[in-house]
């Protein structure tokens, strides 16, 4: 290449101390050109025919000589003591990585970031050659968060580099290292860290806390303290290069993750593959036997049993075949030639039975006593994927008492039971006669897994018996709990890949059994296995996951100001192993540069049609946006995406699955875990408990296009939980397709413009219940002013309230100025999850306050409780609600209420209210002296959409019980119950009870005068009466000074 056309400004660096994967670190080396110059530490301890092997596989490279101390890197700064480095402008320094965690990814990783392909190289150190403050480059996934990472490091960092670090606080400073010292590196910073004349002690080598850990990370940290810049592959993307980028990427965690958990979605989704070398174990001669199990619910042999036992019997001198289930003839024959015996007979005991009946068989022939191995298999795969030999070869070099296949650390370590081989050692011993002699019928499956398929492994390794795996599991998912990386026969292509010649059934049947997809698995077999691809989509079921590529999706993904983290949103959006997708980005009027930093990390998917950009020129908020995408998007199937959560490498073609096995279905969903806490969302589908509460997400939600035009979009009037109206309103018709795999890792940083941050859960559940739930919903509105000596009492009897409906209090004061707002902001506080505080700051006016609260009830129905009074009984917000919900004519519903004047501390109740029917009309008010039959808000409940569309006039001067009535009589009749609920205080702090008789005279002409705007006709005669009665009972107050009895 061009690029590499000047050699003499870089160089290549190796260090070789495990001979055994030399072969790797050659392979890589050569995506450089011959003329790079070429240095190879290796130690003084290597004999001339090791030095030999190195200078083969390496050839035209300067072979130094070193002490072993301080690892690759101790290396390395010998080699500066010896080499003049300086000359060359940077180097690539790679080393034959080993390690407990993971060596063969980790080191396949670590080549990946620096020279994994020629066409990579040349652009690394084209970066170098045009921008000097580039100084360090390798794979993004393994540089590290320094500060996270410290570990015992901190100390021997300081103090072996204290002229480079002078005062810097290591601990504070946002920098990163790169995970294992494969790396391009300007040699002005080694020189700097070899002027500090780090001291490196002959052998010491453990995982952490040595001067080469310290070293390790000062590599990075040196980057950062001269302000440079970090050129950071994505492994995920091989042919996507990066540019240079200043500091600790803002997109990378700042937290403690293990090495294992990094490379594993990179090794299970196949990112990173190990290079295949080939097997050298020469398979030597053994007399096997084996015992296959096999079950079918029809009499014939399952399509893979032929197959298998051809594949397994060049390798065993007899197979006894155990069928728990009858064989019809014809089917028996078929075994010929194969099987040297042949057992059916439905027995129960799923296959540790009939591993229990073959190895009896072997044992009373003498076939067993004879043998070398016994292998205990079932009919659970297909294969063999190749041949079986060089996983024999391989296993039975290892010396090991029993193996398997796979192994599993679900639950407890053990060997997964579909394929596990016992030497003579093991099974001959008492501890193994006894295990599989005691084998017994379960009450189900579950009780055979754990009895059986971890008892064999426990019994043997409590006996002192040595076992390993072909594949062992080392794989770790985002937290603990996760449970996606237990079982390594999900990951089918994964486990072929490293040398497992078999693949399961069920991951070829069953969605929710294969990360890899059925559809990529059946390519993968095709190209790799035709003989197994065959066999495997002689099957219909199986079959027709081929069509699963087919499947297009477009992915709509809504962002507002979020160019800080999109783009780790995008990334994973475009490492899904599904390639049939456009991402469609709804730029809901960002102004912090989203657009622009899109177009330029991403500019070859908007080339491609990979990303569609869709701008908005102002905020329409989240749902919306999410409209928009839709209405541009293009496919059939529609999934969604936050740009600040990832979802996992397999999502979409797991869906893809799915939709090819329930092509019936409209809509589909799978889990999600939080990441910090690893509490797993998502069940089952359960159409009455999805009202009750959402466990679908949508970011793990996928429905056909056509339930947009059907059933609506988002509801644009929601600002939280929109996703559970959404799936709501497209499961209702038809249950959906579920998958029990995680398929997002939901992170849970609660950064303030996060809707979840923003917007009231308590607000929306109550909405979306009131939209969809069979239950009432009920918003209590507390109104407070200067109350502090009652309020307590009241938000008491409101939090009492019981009864099979959904409630959300309302706390708003009105500018007081004494205790009033501080309490209600405490019980806010206290219970999240039933009062919301409303409360705006100052002094609004009681009409403003009640309309305030109006607009922001969720419930279907609108208690008011005034501050200064209180409910008595437990159950009025339910036995009202519960009489409007069965009468649907009725605006409003009242009850009794109790007087209490606590001016002379007395108690009554009001005559007017007793023998009211239970639907009032305005003529029972007409008919009142005092027009007035509620006499206080406190008893009353409303249809929430009703009190949302009062006129204004009933508000000026205030919301009175009277005018209010003769109003809500245009609508329906009110409804009255006739028990005692609520109590009124009769405070003489209020605006009624307080005031001296002249003002209760002004505010009853001013309400009756409202009442006579809003009334029907017929009652215009009798409120014009009362209107006149009060005037001339103030005319003649004000003339005679004295005090007539005001209504």
């Amino acid at each position: 290449m061009d690029t590499l056309a000047r050699t003499t400004d870089f160089a290549l660096v190796v260090h070789v101390w495990h001979l055994d994967v030399l072969d790797d670190l050659a392979a890589a080396a050569d995506n450089l050109p011959p003329g790079v110059d070429r240095f190879v530490t290796v130690p003084d301890s290597f004999s001339a025919a090791q030095r030999a092997r190195v200078a083969t596989a390496l050839p035209g490279a300067v072979l130094v000589a070193v002490e072993n101390a301080g690892q690759d890197v101790g290396a390395l700064f010998q080699l500066m003591g010896k080499v003049d480095l300086g000359r060359y402008d940077f180097i690539c320094k790679i080393h034959t990585k080993k390690g407990m965690n993971m060596p063969e990814i980790w080191r396949t990783a670590l080549f990946g970031g620096v020279l994994g392909s020629a066409a990579q190289a040349g652009h690394i150190v084209a970066r170098f050659r045009a921008d000097p403050q580039l100084m360090l480059a390798g794979a993004r996934q393994l540089f590290l968060h320094g500060p996270s990472y410290l570990f015992k490091n901190a100390e021997g960092l300081v103090g072996a580099f204290a002229p480079m670090i002078g005062t810097a606080d290591i601990r504070e400073m946002d920098w990163g290292f790169i995970a294992g010292t494969c790396f391009w590196i300007r040699t002005s910073v080694l020189t700097r860290m070899a002027a500090c004349e780090p001291r490196f002690r002959a052998g010491d080598y453990t995982t952490d806390g040595t001067l080469a850990h310290a070293a390790e990370r000062m590599f990075g940290l040196a980057v950062a303290l001269s302000g440079g810049k970090v050129l950071l592959q994505d492994l995920r993307f091989p042919d996507r290069f990066p540019e240079p980028e200043t500091g600790f990427p803002a997109d990378l965690p700042r937290v403690e993750q293990s090495i294992p958990r990094i490379l594993t979605p990179l090794a299970a989704n196949l990112f990173v593959r190990p290079r295949r070398a080939p097997v050298t174990a020469v398979l030597q001669p053994r007399r096997r036997v084996a015992v296959f199990a096999s079950y079918s619910g029809n009499g014939l042999l399952p399509p893979q049993v032929i197959p298998y036992l051809q594949g397994l019997k060049p390798l065993v001198s007899d197979i006894v075949v155990v069928c728990d289930n009858d064989l019809l003839p014809e089917e028996i024959q078929k075994l010929s030639g194969l099987a040297a015996h042949v057992i059916t007979g439905r027995h129960g005991e799923y296959d540790f039975g009939s591993y229990k009946r073959g190895v009896a068989w072997l044992r009373e022939t003498g076939r067993l006593d004879s043998a070398d191995a016994l292998v205990l298999c079932n009919d659970s795969c297909f294969g063999p994927v190749g041949s079986f030999e060089p996983m024999f070869a391989t296993m039975e070099a290892k010396g090991l008492d029993f193996w398997g296949a796979t192994d599993s650390h679900q639950i407890n370590y053990h060997l997964q039971s579909y394929f596990v081989v016992l030497t003579r050692k093991a099974f001959s011993s008492q501890v193994f006669r006894d295990f599989i002699s005691g084998i017994e019928k379960e009450a189900n499956v579950q009780q055979v897994i754990l009895n059986y398929e971890l008892g064999l492994t426990r019994c043997l390794k409590d006996a002192g018996f040595t076992s390993g795996a072909m594949l062992e599991n080392q794989l770790e998912g985002v937290h603990p709990k996760d449970p996606t990386y237990w079982n390594m026969t999900m990951f089918p292509l994964y486990a072929m890949e490293s040398g497992v010649p078999l693949v399961k059934v069920k991951a070829l049947r069953e969605p929710r059994m294969n990360m890899n997809s059925q559809g990529q698995v059946l390519n993968w077999l095709y190209k790799h296995a035709p003989d197994v691809h065959a066999c495997a989509t002689s099957d219909l079921d199986i079959a027709k996951f081929e069509d699963a590529k087919d499947i297009a999706f477009s992915i709509i993904m809504p962002t507002h100001n979020r160019a800080w983290c999109i783009s780790v949103a995008v990334e994973a959006v475009l490492a899904q192993t599904h390639e049939n997708f456009e991402l469609i980005i709804v730029d809901d009027g960002s102004s912090d540069g989203t657009e622009a930093m899109m177009r330029d990390r991403f500019a070859q998917d908007f080339v491609d049609g990979k990303i569609r950009y869709v701008r908005l020129e102002k905020n329409i908020g989240v749902c919306n946006a999410r409209n928009v995408g839709l209405a541009h998007a293009r496919n059939p199937l529609i999934a969604y995406a936050d740009s600040d959560n990832a979802m996992r490498p397999y999502y979409l073609t797991m869906m893809a699955s799915l939709i090819v096995a329930a092509p019936e279905k409209d809509a589909f969903y799978g889990r999600f875990i939080h990441v910090n806490s690893g509490r797993i969302v998502g069940k089952p589908f359960d159409g009455e408990g999805i009202l009750h509460g959402n466990f679908i997400d949508l970011g793990v939600f996928v429905h056909r296009l056509g339930l947009v035009a059907r059933l609506g979009g988002f509801d644009g009037e929601l600002r939280r939980l929109v996703d559970w109206d959404l799936c709501i309103r497209y499961t209702r018709h038809k249950a959906p397709g579920y998958l029990s795999a995680i398929l997002l890792d939901y992170t849970d940083q609660e950064h303030s413009d996060r809707i979840s941050v923003k917007e009231s859960f308590l607000k929306a559940k109550i909405a979306v219940h009131s939209k969809h739930g069979p239950k009432p919903t009920v918003s209590t509105a507390i109104v407070g002013y200067n109350h502090e000596d009652f309020l307590v009492e009241a938000i008491e009897s409101a939090l009492e309230q019981k009864g099979d409906f959904y409630h959300e209090i309302l706390l708003s004061d009105d500018g007081s100025s004494d205790a009033t707002a501080r309490i209600m902001a405490r019980y806010a506080a206290k219970y999240p999850g039933v009062i919301r505080n409303i409360t705006r700051g100052g002094n609004h006016g009681i009409s403003a306050n009640y309309r305030h609260c109006f607009r922001e009830a969720s419930g279907n129905y609108v208690a008011i409780l005034e501050g200064d009074d209180y409910w008595t009984d437990p159950e009025k917000n339910l036995r009202q609600a519960e009489f409007l919900k069965r009468h649907d004519t009725a605006p409003m519903v009242f009850s009794r209420i109790e007087l209490f004047d606590m001016r002379n501390n007395s108690r009554r109740l009001l005559k007017r209210q007793e023998g009211l029917p239970e639907l009032v009309s305005a003529r029972e008010f007409a008919a009142d002296q005092n027009l007035n039959l509620i006499v206080n808000l406190s008893c009353c409940m409303f249809r929430k959409d009703v009190m949302t569309a009062l006129p204004s006039v009933l508000y000026d001067p205030r919301l009175s019980e009277i005018a209010l009535a003769f109003y809500l009589d245009r609508l329906g009749p009110l409804g009255f119950l006739p028990g005692v609920m609520s109590t009124y205080r009769l405070n003489g702090a209020s605006v009624w009870t307080g005031a001296d008789q002249a003002s209760q005279l002004r505010q009853a002409i001013a309400v009756r005068q409202m009442a006579l705007k809003v009334a029907r006709p017929i009652y215009h005669a009798t409120l014009r009466r009362h209107i006149a009665e009060k005037e001339a009972a103030l005319a003649a107050l004000t003339k005679t000074g004295q005090s007539p009895r005001a209504a």
